[in-house]
């Protein structure tokens, strides 16, 4: 790693929802202490510092895919958008703006939380038919946000959450709102996610758990515990597990 390399980076964005994700970074500096500063596209005065042997920093687009599909966003492309209240939408670009930030050019999108669809019941101010939200809602972003993602990758049928409290056992409720569904990235299906908060020596467990499931091994799994005649023994089927012979 150099600096003024761009890199994948977990990072926590902090607005009206702490979100945690993996996005591009610039690399700055590269400490004597062996640490890594990185900023941010759109926010350049958002700095990061992380060990170089960080989990949390990987080549550029082996997590994130790249920046290329944020940068030809315009008018008309569909996303999925997170909102003020921490829901999931399927969302529309309605323009992109070049505004003035500190002296500096930044380019925003500006979304509506609303799929244009002809079978729709709403129509906006312009005739059109919608699905979702109406313009009162429409907000200015940052197009390199956690907030945005490729469309169909997060929100679930347009709206989807779990409301904070306890469920019928007395258990936590979990949003899973956030939870990312399929790595746009390779288009491949995502069998475990971080949740808001976590980082650290999660990540790796995160991938490994992917990597099971990339290689089959919970249906794998699966279809040893249904073939009751040759039902393994606790210890031995921990065993199997553990040496991923269940993967074979």
């Amino acid at each position: 790693m150099k600096v003024g390399e761009t890199v994948d980076v977990l990072r926590t964005e902090c607005n009206a929802n702490s979100l945690i994700g993996w996005t591009t970074g610039v690399i700055r500096e590269l400490t004597k202490e062996n640490c890594i500063i990185i900023s941010f596209i759109n926010t350049p005065n958002t700095i990061l510092s992380l060990p170089l042997s960080s989990p949390n920093i990987a080549p550029y687009g082996y997590y994130t895919g790249g920046n290329e599909w944020r940068e030809e966003l315009k008018e008309g492309s569909l996303i999925d958008c997170l909102d003020t209240v921490n829901v999931w939408y399927k969302s529309t670009v309605l323009a992109v703006e070049n505004k003035e930030i500190n002296g500096r050019m930044m380019r925003k999108v500006y979304v509506g939380f609303r799929r244009f669809e002809s079978d729709a019941d709403k129509t906006d101010s312009k005739g059109r038919p919608y699905n979702g939200w109406s313009e009162k809602y429409d907000e200015l972003i940052d197009p390199y946000s956690l907030r945005i993602q490729k469309p169909d990758t997060i929100a679930k049928m347009g709206k989807i959450g779990c409301k904070k409290g306890l469920d019928e056992d007395g258990r936590e409720n979990v949003d899973d709102t956030s939870d990312i569904l399929v790595n746009s990235a390779v288009q491949e299906q995502v069998y475990a996610v971080l949740r808001n908060g976590e980082k650290g020596r999660v990540v790796p467990i995160v991938e490994m758990l992917n990597i099971l499931g990339e290689k089959e091994g919970y249906e794998n799994m699966l279809r040893r515990l249904e073939n009751t005649e040759n039902f393994p023994l606790y210890g031995n089927f921990i065993g199997k597990i553990r040496y991923g012979i269940l993967l074979h």
